[in-house]
């Protein structure tokens, strides 16, 4: 597996840990990331359901059934919502820029991933980042 798509499949995981990290001395704000993470999820789930836009891809495979099926929803994109969420709480928690950096670098080759392989259409992995950043910035300024 290839660097870009190792980390188009995991950034969102790698952000969610390297947050939990670097807020390791910073509890109040590690509880409020968890938090905001969690409600993030709950967010895009519900508007999965809502819109229920299907993935650019159409058909997945069900490992557990060993069959094709389609019934997941792309819109808005999960990892982007999920990779800015955490891009835009760290920055506000922490306010360094060669953090952001990272963090924005991370998500843009999420996003771009999740396009290239036919995961998300470009408007999907759009509208997932600009939610994660808004619910990241709300859930931050709270």
């Amino acid at each position: 597996m290839s660097i870009f798509r190792f980390i188009g499949n995991n950034g969102h995981f790698i952000l969610f840990f390297l947050s939990i990290f670097l807020l390791r001395d910073k509890t109040i704000y590690m509880f409020y990331y968890i938090v905001g993470s969690f409600i993030n999820y709950i967010i895009n789930s519900v508007l999965k359901r809502i819109i229920q836009q299907p993935r650019n891809d159409s058909e997945i495979i069900d490992r557990e059934n060993d069959s094709r099926t389609s019934k997941t929803f792309g819109m808005p994109s999960w990892h982007a919502q999920s990779a800015f969420f955490s891009t835009v709480f760290i920055y506000f928690a922490l306010k360094k820029r060669n953090i952001l950096y990272f963090y924005v670098f991370i998500s843009a080759i999420t996003m771009i991933q999740r396009v290239v392989y036919k995961r998300h259409t470009i408007l999907q992995v759009i509208v997932g980042a600009f939610i994660g950043s808004f619910i990241g910035y709300l859930y931050f300024d709270i």
